[in-house]
Formats: C-alpha cells, structure tokens, sequence
C-alpha cells in the first residue's frame, strides 16, 4: 500500500468538494476527485499506487450515481480523526466509503461501487 495519504471522491457537489479538499489537506491527505472518464482505471492507479497494471476496462459510468468516498495509506488514527472532522464539518453524510485494500486495489470504480451498493442495501432492510 501506497505511503502517501488519498482520498478518491465521487459525484461531490463543487461546495462540498472545496470543504473536503481542506479538511484533506490539514490531515496531510490528498483529495482526488475521479473524473467518469476514469472509472475504468484501476483504484490503485488512482490512488499513485506504482506496479499497478494500467488497464482500462469499458465501464457504464451511470452505474455510479451516488458519492462514494475512497481511502488509500491511511492508519487508523488518521482516519478516525478524518471522520470526526467530516462530521464536526457538517459535510453531506457519505453512505459509500471503503478503504483501500489488497483485495480491492484491482478492482475499478464501479464495481467497488456496486459491492458498497449491495452492503448499503443488506444493512438498510
């Protein structure tokens, strides 16, 4: 995983992106919003991962409608401490979020975004 700190974010209005781009930034972390055009990159080309084949798969990028938030070289403490400063910062709640892994550092936007979707709907029967 990669050392630096980065957040990927998704279908964020341009208000909430500049509140998130700062909160980012006082943790040291880097803010990137994805473009559709790149949600058939690797998540682990998007977060500056090295080694990471650059494939891009076709993708239907209207399968990602809602924000989803992506979290790459975070610790614990950091993320937590992000968390609770996302909320004291009364930002729009997230109901997406993941934390990159291994098991997921090939996969591309959408089809995290389908899993997160599929675990979102499991937790709200």
């Amino acid at each position: 995983m990669p050392a630096s700190k980065v957040l990927l974010s998704y279908n964020l209005d341009k208000h909430s992106l500049r509140r998130l781009d700062k909160l980012a930034a006082s943790l040291s972390i880097r803010l990137k919003p994805v473009l559709s055009s790149q949600y058939g990159l690797p998540l682990g080309v998007l977060c500056g991962i090295s080694g990471i084949p650059i494939q891009k798969k076709p993708v239907q990028a209207e399968i990602l409608t809602e924000p989803m938030l992506v979290f790459s070289g975070l610790d614990a403490d950091t993320l937590d401490l992000f968390l609770e400063q996302y909320q004291k910062a009364a930002l729009p709640p997230v109901a997406r979020k993941a934390i990159l892994t291994p098991d997921n550092v090939f996969w591309d936007s959408c089809a995290l975004y389908e899993e997160l979707s599929k675990e979102h709907r499991a937790m709200n029967l």
